[in-house]
């Protein structure tokens, strides 16, 4: 069968058995090289060809951690596109316990486990933060030359309402906390601005 990018998860087939007796983390990096280093480090490595996740690889990653019993990991570089993929995966994979790896800046999954081995690599998959989290800070990463204009940063509360409010209510606190801090604003104003934005005009 042909490989179509954007239709199949590169590494689902040959890591099927691993899948289905639910060992190890689900990890989805963009490269083949970077998964095939996840494999070396002891965890399951998917990789889409890229940054560009697609609702087809979304159903794939659904099923793919079905049998897992820990979250997804997602590791995309610190660059411009990686920030924008971390906020389509977060659209993508709502509701799915999916967390996003931090690794060292300027490295890749390979780059790791080149420098620190398999033990390093394991190690460093488990530096993570929500999805969520990774997503809203990409978000505002977006307003960063705004920075000082108090009506801009509104604004900037307002494009992450979105993603706020669709978190777990558990979880609504710490994104509150997560946006007044990176925007240095009172945690009173972002929430009000929040709800602000949730209710229909």
């Amino acid at each position: 069968m042909l490989y179509r990018k954007g239709g199949h998860l590169l590494g689902l087939a040959q890591q099927a058995d691993q899948l289905t007796a639910g060992r190890g983390l689900v990890v989805l990096v963009e490269g083949a090289v970077d998964a095939i280093a996840v494999d070396l480090a002891g965890h399951i490595g998917l990789a889409a060809g890229g940054t560009q996740l697609t609702a087809e690889h979304a159903a794939q990653l659904r099923d793919a951690t079905a049998a897992t019993d820990g979250p997804l990991l997602i590791v995309y570089d610190g660059d411009q596109a990686g920030r924008e993929a971390t906020l389509r995966a977060a659209d993508l994979l709502g509701g799915l316990d999916a967390r996003a790896v931090r690794l060292p800046e300027g490295q890749d999954p390979a780059d790791v486990l080149v420098a620190a081995g398999a033990r390093g690599l394991r190690r460093a998959l488990g530096v993570t933060v929500p999805l969520v989290d990774a997503a809203v800070t990409a978000r505002l990463d977006r307003w960063a030359v705004h920075a000082g204009n108090p009506v801009a940063l509104v604004d900037a509360v307002r494009d992450v309402a979105g993603l706020v409010t669709a978190a777990p209510a558990d979880g609504r606190a710490r994104l509150v906390g997560l946006v007044a801090g990176r925007l240095q604003l009172p945690a009173d104003l972002v929430t009000a601005t929040l709800l602000d934005a949730a209710v229909p005009s």
